[in-house]
């Protein structure tokens, strides 16, 4: 079984690989890909200096691979694990620092937070989902990337059903919920849900439970009705016992910024710094000595030691921005030793493949489980999970204000997801007809308004100046690829056209040939450019000696015209037009590609 990580330098890879260690699972080959080799070093050296995953001898549990393109890690994948971040914790810092500053709600997965990464993150997600589709169309892809629900569901739309996003969250609220009612919940998050029947319902970050049957009989309302016990749980103790009661459900620990948004505001505007600037500082901190230990003496013993104590630090301040007040206090232990998603992503991927039935808490499509909500719309909802994969129980219909909020909120985030896909090419087609400038023009026109839609109509945001501002500043800039780029991936597809235009023989044939992939080129071009800027992936990187030219139908004078009044991007006198859609981008390129596939095939 070949199992590959996308985003391998992330911080939290060991946690998946020690719980595939002890899965039983077949693993030959763990691959793991990251865009920024510097991290990618680190973890590669943590997992081989990890105890955990070491037998008697120090002979590695699991073969583990660094490889060097995104096509390698994903050929011959059984399953493949999206752990992405976009922009990196720089982007999620400026995402948290622009809501607050203009007296709004900022977190990672919620509100204008949420909405400005799923702006990063939806069209870097679709280009490898697509990618996935054409190199490993029977892999099962396994997504934890942020924010989990509306990634899932555009990604969904090139891989189907085998792709499945998971959270940590719905089954942390259940083992809570469990050990406070007096049920045994097991030692990990991934088998809390075969215990107990869990009648939880929701988009991520945004669900419910409503009932918790053990032997036949439902423990929740008994719960509900008894305040001293509900204080024991996150939940009781963040919204009170009152609060719960009222709803008659225990809402996830995330409804907390929609229930108190304004004491959530206060406390996070009182915090000296966001959680996102608190992650970054204490990641940075680590990358570098880990860095410096895998050069020096410490070796990869020294850096699985550094990895340990800053993971530990992370468990016990996660969601302390919230945790103030009469709320003050330290993370459960039995929270902490029972693990997070990767809990939940092994004991999924188990079940996909060839390991015993499952019950988990996924993000899968509707399908009819919720008849008021669209079939392709991504839910997170209780599944049985066997080698065919998830099926979504049956689930009692949503309250009006469940299902409001949960409409309310998916909206927003369809919303500023098509808007990215549009902004960056892959949507263009909706942006109406005429010239291919005035198309695309028209193109970056509808996303700005989706995107103002979206951030207007969250309930999060509240603010008609902020919408405006964030929405301005929502949309990825396109990469502007060097020169050297340029010449490189022109000298590749050419080539690669022309050989296979030979195989086929005839001018016809050839002329036809190349026609026919000049859509993949530009495919090709959007994945590798997403994948080689750090605008759209990872840090970012100086860009102040680079050049990329303006298409004449670009021309800035022309665009300030079409953009007056409507909030469009600025136009910079060195870079051209900041945030040329890729549409442009990839066709200009493919047309001088296919432009040189001809002449190098008349030359043959």
């Amino acid at each position: 079984m070949r199992v590959s990580i996308l985003g391998g330098g992330g911080f939290r890879v060991p946690l998946i690989a020690r719980q595939l260690a002890v899965s039983g699972l077949p693993v030959s080959r763990l691959a793991l890909y990251d865009t920024d080799p510097g991290r990618l070093a680190v973890m590669a050296g943590v997992l081989g200096g990890d105890p955990a995953l070491s037998l008697a001898g120090g002979r590695a549990r699991i073969p583990v691979t660094a490889v060097a393109g995104l096509d390698e890690a994903l050929r011959g994948a059984d399953v493949i694990f999206c752990a992405l971040r976009p922009g990196g914790l720089d982007g999620r810092v400026g995402d948290e620092r622009a809501a607050l500053a203009l007296g709004v709600l900022g977190q990672e997965t919620v509100g204008a937070g949420g909405l400005a990464s799923a702006a990063r993150t939806v069209p870097v997600a679709d280009a490898i989902a697509r990618r996935i589709a054409e190199l490993a169309p029977d892999a099962w892809v396994i997504s934890m990337t942020n924010p989990a629900g509306i990634v899932t569901e555009v990604m969904a739309e090139a891989l189907g059903p085998r792709v499945i996003g998971v959270c940590d969250s719905p089954v942390g609220l259940i083992r809570r919920a469990c050990v406070a009612a007096g049920i045994d919940p097991g030692p990990s998050l991934g088998a809390v849900t075969d215990r107990v029947e869990a009648d939880y319902l929701g988009i991520n970050h945004l669900g419910w439970l409503r009932g918790l049957r053990a032997d036949g009989v439902d423990r929740l309302p008994g719960l509900l009705g008894d305040a001293e016990r509900l204080r024991r749980t996150e939940e009781g103790r963040l919204f009170g016992p009152d609060v719960l009661r009222s709803l008659g459900a225990i809402p996830n620990e995330y409804l907390y910024w929609y229930y108190g948004g304004r004491e959530a505001l206060r406390d996070v505007q009182a915090a000296v710094r966001t959680r996102g600037e608190h992650v970054r500082a204490r990641q940075q901190a680590f990358y570098a000595a880990a860095a410096a230990a895998l050069a020096g003496g410490g070796g990869p013993a020294g850096a699985a030691e550094l990895w340990q104590a800053a993971n530990d630090e992370r468990n016990r301040s996660y969601f302390a921005e919230l945790r103030t007040g009469g709320n003050a206090g330290r993370r459960d232990e039995a929270d902490v030793a029972a693990g997070g998603y990767e809990s939940v992503a092994i004991a999924l991927a188990s079940a996909l493949c060839g390991g015993p039935a499952a019950r988990l808490i996924l993000n899968v499509r509707n399908g009819g489980t919720v008849p008021a909500l669209r079939p392709d719309l991504v839910i997170e909802v209780p599944c049985a999970v066997h080698g065919e994969g998830p099926v979504p129980l049956p689930a009692p219909a949503p309250t009006a204000h469940q299902l409001g909020l949960m409409s309310a909120v998916r909206a927003s985030e369809r919303d500023i997801a098509d808007a990215a896909l549009l902004a960056s090419g892959r949507l263009a087609g909706l942006g109406g007809a005429g010239t291919a400038g005035d198309a695309a023009a028209d193109a970056r026109e509808r996303a700005d308004e989706l995107a103002l839609r979206a951030f207007v109509s969250h309930p999060l945001v509240g603010s008609l100046d902020a919408a405006r501002a964030l929405a301005a500043a929502a949309l990825p800039t396109p990469s502007r690829p060097t020169a050297s780029h340029y010449t490189e991936l022109s000298y590749r597809y050419s080539s690669f056209l022309c050989r296979a235009a030979q195989d086929r023989g005839g001018a016809d044939a050839r002329r036809g040939q190349v026609m026919d992939r000049v859509e993949e080129i530009g495919q090709r071009l959007r994945i590798e450019g997403c994948l080689a800027s750090g605008d759209q992936w990872g840090e970012p990187r100086d860009r102040s000696e680079e050049r990329w030219p303006v298409p004449p139908d670009r021309h800035p004078g022309r665009l300030r015209r079409r953009r007056a009044g409507h909030g469009g991007r600025r136009v910079d006198g060195r870079h051209g037009v900041r945030g040329t859609p890729w549409r442009t981008a990839s066709r200009t390129i493919s047309t001088r590609l296919l432009a040189s596939s001809l002449v190098r095939m008349r030359e043959m």
